[in-house]
């Protein structure tokens, strides 16, 4: 991945989980790893009951602090799961930001 992002899922009491965008090994085929990436947001929503989602707040975040703006697919997973607020960093003119999606 070219990329390290990162999720947290909150709430105003805790830390509900936590993502990071990875591959993941899918069996073999002819001794060649089959490999498919998972996204942040997917890795913390994953380990995640729909109670635990309902109402809350996710952060998706770079590792140097640029765009982690998160992808149609991650926007739509994101909205269905129930999470209520999505923010996401960017830089701007060497600034760090945190915007509201």
């Amino acid at each position: 991945m070219n990329h390290q992002l990162s999720a947290i899922i909150f709430n105003k009491h805790h830390i509900i989980n936590v993502g990071f965008n990875r591959w993941l090994i899918r069996g073999h085929l002819m001794n060649i790893p089959i490999r498919k990436s998972i996204h942040a947001e997917e890795d913390a929503i994953s380990g995640c009951s729909r109670s635990e989602l309902w109402g809350s707040s996710i952060l998706v975040f770079r590792k140097n602090f640029g765009l982690a703006k998160p992808c149609h697919r991650c926007e739509q997973i994101i909205r269905s799961s129930g999470i209520r607020n999505i923010f996401y960093t960017e830089t701007s003119n060497d600034k760090k930001i945190i915007k509201k999606l």
